[in-house]
């Protein structure tokens, strides 16, 4: 269980100084010797909680790939391994009335018309040719 509300203080006489191994991966080539020889892969995880969903975040990405990515080291699938989506920040543009009758007339009107008189003058240059 985890809880969002409690404040952790760190107490010199019981807790026990870092670092702490969490996670453990282990292996041994070879490891049983007979007529096919297997390799002995093992992950060992410090606690089941950190593939459940967190209260208020959900179910955090990084230990399910974590957890996913683990399983296909131990099954020795390489080719199964997972590349996370990249999620890019939400960013809002904020424009003024002002701004947006400007960039109306820009896109619809100036353009266009830019466009247009570079037309006329390469085709005015190359009725003269």
């Amino acid at each position: 269980m985890i809880y969002l509300n409690k404040i952790f203080e760190y107490n010199e006489n019981t807790d026990t100084r870092g670092p702490i191994s969490l996670a453990w991966a282990v292996e041994k080539n070879h490891y049983v010797q007979s007529e096919t020889d297997n390799d002995f892969r093992l992950l060992v995880t410090g606690s089941g909680n950190m593939f459940e969903s967190i209260q208020g975040l959900g179910v955090v990405k990084a230990n399910m790939n974590f957890l996913i990515d683990g399983i296909n080291w131990v099954q020795q699938n390489s080719d199964d391994s997972s590349v996370p989506p990249r999620f890019l920040p939400d960013q809002n543009l904020s424009l003024t009335s002002f701004h947006i009758i400007m960039y109306s007339l820009l896109l619809i009107i100036m353009f266009p018309l830019i466009i247009a008189g570079l037309g006329v003058i390469v085709w005015l240059r190359r009725r003269n040719l």
